[in-house]
């Protein structure tokens, strides 16, 4: 793996389970590896015992102070300090592009619908695939570029795998060191950020040929899954739909909570040049 690259595995609570790690190290993976731990863990001692090197500790209170969290009493117990201090952790330690990725990652996968029908394969080497997103970085004006999680092909070939991309990164997220990304929003820090971001014509997706899977919510012991617990899809929703009142909507249907999108709101309209209007200032 190129030397000017890191993948920063941000966790919390979980020293003794490490999917990401586990299956990074499984496909011989040559790049440098760091695992993002807070130093509020409960586990910290644990984390520097069994990987030492290898951690990077943060300031937890020093991150909430100077971030948006889109709410005045909140829990501490978020992935949007951790994703945070990536930035600072790159800087540090001069890598010219990163990757911050979730700590329970079991697979990466092939997508490809050709064919008019999805077929799917488990990549065996993750080197090659995080290489060429970085060369694909290096030669596109993107700001984030991701892998989408697998139950995006549910329905097969459907609309986003005919159009190639999908406007949302989470869980496995590429970066440019000198042009990153700050995220904000103490839940569903991910999608809120992007929906922030593409309305200024920032780019940002993931590409429709690729997926990971991870182990099916409220499963996994550890990371933010009480502060989940303790939240709902309502507050969830309100939180992106501070960023974009004029594109998000929550619903109530069938006795639950739903965020919608309007798509054709989400993205700037940029009136071609040809339309453009010559001004008589006499």
């Amino acid at each position: 793996m190129r030397k000017d690259t890191a993948v920063f595995i941000i966790t919390h609570g979980r020293a003794e389970k490490q999917l990401t790690l586990d299956l990074l190290r499984q496909s011989e993976y040559s790049g440098k590896i760091y695992l993002v731990v807070d130093n509020k863990d409960e586990q910290l001692s644990e984390y520097k015992k069994k990987y030492g090197d290898m951690l990077l500790v943060f300031d937890k209170k020093k991150y909430a102070k100077g971030i948006d969290t889109h709410i005045n009493s909140f829990s501490m117990n978020s992935a949007l300090f951790a994703r945070n201090a990536c930035i600072d952790f790159a800087r540090q330690l001069t890598f010219k592009y990163y990757f911050v990725c979730d700590d329970d990652i079991k697979c990466v996968k092939f997508k490809d619908g050709r064919a008019g029908k999805l077929k799917t394969q488990v990549a065996k080497n993750i080197e090659r695939i995080f290489s060429a997103m970085v060369r694909y970085m290096e030669n596109a004006p993107l700001q984030e570029l991701g892998i989408i999680p697998d139950n995006t092909y549910i329905g097969g070939v459907n609309n986003s795998v005919k159009r190639g991309v999908k406007w949302n990164v989470c869980q496995i997220a590429l970066f440019k060191t000198a042009s990153p990304v700050t995220f904000k929003s103490i839940m569903w820090e991910d999608v809120a950020t992007l929906s922030r971001d593409i309305k200024t014509g920032k780019i940002e997706f993931s590409p429709m040929f690729l997926s990971q899977c991870t182990p099916a919510n409220g499963t996994n012991e550890g990371g933010c899954k009480k502060m989940y617990e303790n939240s709902s899809d309502y507050a969830n929703s309100f939180m992106v739909l501070l960023d974009r009142p004029d594109a998000i909507k929550i619903e109530f249907k069938k006795g639950k909570f739903m965020m919608r999108s309007n798509h054709a709101a989400m993205h700037p309209c940029i009136i071609h040049e040809r339309y453009r209007k010559e001004r008589d200032d006499a």
